[in-house]
């Protein structure tokens, strides 16, 4: 079975673009994921079975491209739709490189283009991954559907089917069968494909028993088969791999080998890379020494003399694909050792052995951490060890070596004692802002102060409190000695207002801020922070300490007050105005507020309409001060009302007047001048003919009143009606006239002769009837005699008369 190396090759050659079609891979076994695809039924593996071939210098058109199948005839291409353009769009957002997969435009292929075939339109997108594809592929469907056989024979070892299947061992064909475990005696495949205008066609062939499994050898079990996959070269040599549940193309992928054994420095280092799939640049990294060629895929490193031990070096392939690129890349470790370089020896306690004491010696070489194998010898006493304790004083020498070279030194250890120390201080209780001088004496000249400083005195001037170390030091030990410096604060003093302008009639707090609250006295005798002023004055705080003492001023002044005071009358009756007002002041604003407010508010005086309480505000502009005034408004509403018991009537007409007022205690009648009465109710006797206005003033305690009028008609009486008519021109009785007749303007009068004739009839009568006849074609005086007459008044309460009249000449 062909190895890697043969993958490697073929994909190194170029492809031959005078050709017009070559199959690259094929997709031979594809996977079939139950989770990946649903439905089920796109799970099945007929429909995602693929392979690669490329387009030579013409381009092609799909509707003379054939496909000769090792199983199974050629359904033709499905066109392009909704549901392939879906399939593509779902592959393509899964593609992690910078790979793309296109459906060709008018069925037509361009030249030297690379096309992928799916053996199912109802493929599952997501059975075999795209994610690491670097190129662009244009993807063809064949029109299938329905079935559930496969388009290649899969792998000898295994019976084809559904379900459990008798399973071959899994190791390699040694030798290779003569038939299969289904009973197949036929082990090569062919895959054809054909493009009838040109007359080209390329065949693919493939041994079954050469498929490969998950573990690069053959047999298994189904899912252990998925992947089987083969790759051509030009020559249309076959190379078997398994490459997972992936589409049938290798991803950019890289392999890097170098020495195994450590090398000692200077020495050049040849290190290969190995690249699959096709790649734009490549560059060796890392390390601190130089490639002799970074681009090339074998290379000399030469590393730097300050390296040693694990060298790691990164070679990185690299290919541009529209806006992203797809990277590969992989690591090597070099070992590589140098020769010890100088030699450097410390001690503990700086090389001093104080008495009792031992110190420890420590041997390291400049480049120690990039060397390996390193041994120490110290003499005297050969000690194989990088340290080494001593208890007496003398000249010690270490040797270390490796296999790339030695290096030696040595080293002189002293005795000494610990030194003593005294610290003194000029004063150790200070005012803020003083300083003290503190002096160290030690027997080693050698000082480190709490405060950084290094000479054996300081002069410190401390905010607060503080306390002061000093140390000092030799090589067996130190001493040390601190003192506490008190710092007594001066007093401080801040009043919250130094100048106060008070309102009449207020009061203000002063807050004093001190850092001795206990020291504090106001000139009121007063000792809190805070003091509560309502008179005009100047006020002193003070706080005093043995450092100093601090004193404050306040000046009190009290504004005068706003002279406020409303006038006006304190009822209002019934819907009438009241008016109020108050004094001017200079610089003042006002402000009118309360039930009903007719007009501005913002005047010396209101109009006010209704009862309620009310307020008036005046507010000094420059001062701010304010005074505000409540008062109260009676609303008093008082209604003279009355009811006459007639209306009109005939003189004399006698009225009675009952009293209906609200809201009063006193009445005033007045009956046209003619009469009056103070009674609740009452009564009056018109005697003469008129038209009278009764006239009711009904008052509360005098203080509002309400008028009411009502006209009063006296009619003149009905005088008698006559009963002779002498209608002889003499000026007596000469027209049958009934005194007062006129006020009846309905009236209606029918005059009959002793017959039941109808004689004379006016409506309305005017008191003119003379004797006359007015009815019919006889006009003229009537004879004398008696007549009957009727007499209707027209009016609703009137009764009808009716009686006889004697006719005179």
């Amino acid at each position: 079975m062909l190895r890697i190396s043969l993958i490697i090759l073929f994909l190194r050659i170029a492809i031959v673009k005078s050709q017009c079609l070559k199959i690259e891979s094929i997709l031979v076994d594809a996977c079939n994921s139950g989770a990946a695809c649903t439905p089920s039924i796109l799970a099945q593996e007929n429909r995602n079975e693929m392979f690669i071939f490329s387009v030579g210098s013409t381009s092609i058109n799909t509707a003379s491209l054939t496909v000769n199948w090792p199983n199974n005839s050629f359904q033709g291409w499905k066109t392009p739709d909704a549901y392939t353009a879906s399939n593509v769009s779902l592959i393509n957002s899964t593609i992690l490189g910078c790979g793309l997969l296109i459906e060709p435009t008018n069925s037509v292929i361009p030249a030297n283009s690379k096309v992928i075939v799916v053996s199912g339109f109802s493929m599952c997108p997501l059975g075999n991954s795209f994610a690491a594809l670097t190129e662009t592929l244009y993807v063809l469907f064949q029109n299938n559907q329905a079935g559930t056989a496969g388009h290649f024979k899969n792998f000898c070892g295994i019976n084809i089917g559904v379900g459990p299947s008798t399973v071959c061992p899994t190791t390699t064909f040694t030798p290779p069968p003569t038939t299969c475990c289904d009973g197949t005696a036929t082990f090569n495949r062919s895959l054809t494909i054909s493009y009838a205008p040109l007359s080209c066609t390329n065949t693919a062939v493939f041994d079954i028993r050469e498929l490969t499994n998950i573990f690069g050898t053959s047999g298994g079990t189904s899912n252990q088969n998925d992947g089987a996959a083969v790759f051509y070269d030009n020559s249309m040599n076959p190379s078997y791999l398994n490459i997972g549940c992936q589409a049938p193309f290798i991803p950019l992928s890289i392999a890097a080998s170098g020495p195994t054994m450590a090398i000692c420095n200077p020495t050049n280092v040849v290190v290969t890379a190995s690249v699959v799939g096709t790649y734009s640049t490549f560059v060796w990294t890392g390390g601190m020494g130089s490639f002799s060629n970074p681009s090339s895929l074998t290379t000399t490193y030469t590393p730097s003399l300050l390296e040693g031990g694990a060298i790691t070096l990164t070679c990185t392939a690299s290919k541009p694909c529209g806006t992203t690129t797809a990277v590969s890349s992989t690591v090597i470790t070099i070992n590589v050792n140098n020769a010890p370089a100088s030699l450097n020896v410390s001690a503990t306690n700086n090389g001093f052995i104080c008495s009792g004491n031992s110190i420890t010696l420590s041997g390291s070489v400049s480049n120690a951490s990039l060397t390996s194998g390193l041994s120490y010898t110290w003499l005297p006493g050969g000690i194989n060890s990088s340290s080494l304790t001593v208890n007496s004083a003398g000249i010690y020498s270490l040797i270390t070596q490796n296999a790339c070279g030695q290096t030696n030194s040595q080293y002189t250890v002293n005795s000494g004692v610990a030194p003593t120390i005294s610290l003194s201080a000029s004063s150790t209780s200070i005012c803020a802002g003083s300083t003290a001088t503190l002096v160290a004496t030690s027997s080693s000249p050698t000082y480190t102060w709490s405060n950084g400083s290094t000479s054996n005195s300081i002069v410190v001037t401390p905010s607060n409190t503080a306390s002061y170390s000093v140390i000092t030091t030799n090589t067996c030990g130190s001493s040390s000695a601190n003192v506490s410096v008190n710092v007594i604060a001066i007093p401080t003093l801040q009043l919250s207002n130094l100048n106060v302008n008070l309102c009449y009639g207020t009061n203000t707090i002063i807050i004093a801020s001190t850092n001795y609250t206990n020291n504090l006295n106001w000139s009121t005798g007063a000792s809190s922070t805070q003091l509560n002023i309502n008179n005009s004055g100047v006020y002193t705080a003070s706080v005093t300490n043995v450092c100093g003492n601090a004193v404050q001023n306040v000046t009190v002044s009290i504004y005068p007050e706003l002279s406020l005071a409303p006038q006006g009358n304190s009822v209002i009756c019934n819907t009438n105005l009241t008016n109020y007002s108050v004094a001017s002041l200079p610089d003042a604003v006002y402000n009118w507020a309360g039930a009903s407010i007719i007009g501005p508010t913002n005047l010396t005086n209101a109009q006010l309409n209704a009862g309620g309480i009310y307020t008036v505000s005046v507010t000094n502009t420059i001062t701010n001060c304010s005074n505000t005034v409540t008062f109260s408004v009676n609303q008093v509403n008082t209604n003279a009302l009355f009811s006459a018991s007639s209306l009109s009537g005939d003189a004399p007409l006698s009225v009675n007047f009952n009293n209906l007022s609200s809201g009063a205690t006193n009445y005033v009648w007045s009956f046209s001048n003619l009469g009056s009465s103070t009674n609740t109710n009452s009564a009056y006797t018109f005697n003469s003919p008129g038209i009278y206005t009764v006239t009711l003033v009904a008052s509360l305690n005098g203080t509002c009143s309400s008028i009411y009028t009502q006209e009063i008609t006296v009619n003149e009486g009905l005088g008698i009606i006559p009963e002779v008519v002498t209608a002889n021109g003499d000026g007596k009785n000469d027209l049958f006239q009934i005194k007062g007749l006129e006020r009846f303007v309905n009236n209606h009068l029918q005059i009959y002769n002793r017959w039941g004739n109808l004689v004379y009839e006016a409506k309305p009568y005017k008191n003119d009837w003379a004797g006359k006849n007015n009815v019919g074609i006889n006009s003229g005086l009537l004879p004398s005699g008696t007549y009957y007459v009727i007499l209707n008044f027209g009016s609703e309460n009137s009764e009808v008369y009716k009686g006889y009249v004697q006719l005179q000449y």
